[in-house]
């Protein structure tokens, strides 16, 4: 294995950098007490995209701001198919995982704890997947911001984080599914929803959080936003509501169990 360790002074330092480049490998690497990420991928204006990166069977631990990060150019999203696997990403100052202006990123069997803020923050990013990880003990589990549309969460487990156990909020977020996953004992709520539309939860398992299991709310009464399918989910011994809906509309929960 490789160690990476105590890099780096400035805002955009690294572990290891990777940028405007595509098809790279980081495997078996432990990365550090790096200052300000453990690993940065990112492309500017007029570089090449970055594209077909893997992260894999990393230890990422201790870094200042991000453990990994991936960005994009805003509105372009020239940021795709970069993929983390079989990582451990803990004790990160801020996120642990953070993507920018992302799409089709595919992070899997991942364990991500123990970050100050986030555990994975996808930001202005679509048709990404978060599949087989566990998320735990971080700020929000899961943050889904600014309008993130088109993306999967699925078979993971997000519990004892200190807010959301999924938040999906910061802009008009669309078209998210999250399935097969169990969302328990958050300070906050299981999932909650601000001010987007046409998202689905199925086949999943909320309990014992400490407010809502789950919480959809729209704009106002006046713009009220919905259209929501939650679908053969047990949602179970919250403190709060099981669900609870507040100005939205048109959404349809089936074959539910709410007790």
């Amino acid at each position: 294995n490789i160690t990476i360790t105590n890099s780096g002074n400035g805002v955009s330092d690294a572990g290891i950098k990777i940028e405007a480049s595509s098809s790279n490998k980081i495997i078996n690497c432990n990365i550090y007490n790096n200052s300000n990420y453990g690993i940065y991928m990112y492309t500017a204006p007029f570089l090449p995209n970055i594209k077909n990166n893997l992260v894999e069977k990393c230890n990422i631990y201790n870094n200042t701001n991000r453990g990994i990060m991936i960005e994009g150019i805003p509105n372009i999203y020239n940021a795709y198919h970069n993929n983390i696997s079989e990582c451990t990403i803990y004790n990160t100052n801020l996120v642990g995982i953070r993507c920018d202006w992302t799409q089709y990123a595919y992070i899997s069997n991942c364990t991500v704890y123990n970050n100050t803020a986030e555990g994975i923050w996808l930001d202005h990013s679509q048709y990404n997947e978060i599949k087989n990880c566990d998320i735990f003990a971080n700020g929000d589990g899961i943050w889904l911001d600014g309008g993130s549309s088109n993306n999967n969460i699925s078979n993971c487990n997000i519990h004892g984080n200190t807010f959301d156990g999924i938040d999906v909020s910061g802009g008009t977020a669309s078209n998210n599914i999250i399935v097969n996953s169990i969302i328990s004992h958050n300070n906050r709520n299981g999932i909650y929803i601000d001010h987007s539309s046409y998202h689905t939860i199925s086949n999943s398992n909320i309990h014992n959080n400490t407010k809502c299991g789950l919480y959809i709310t729209g704009a106002t009464a006046a713009n009220p936003t919905g259209s929501h399918i939650i679908t053969e989910t047990s949602i179970q011994n919250n403190n709060g509501d099981g669900i609870k809906l507040e100005n939205t509309t048109n959404n349809k929960i089936t074959k539910c169990m709410c007790i």
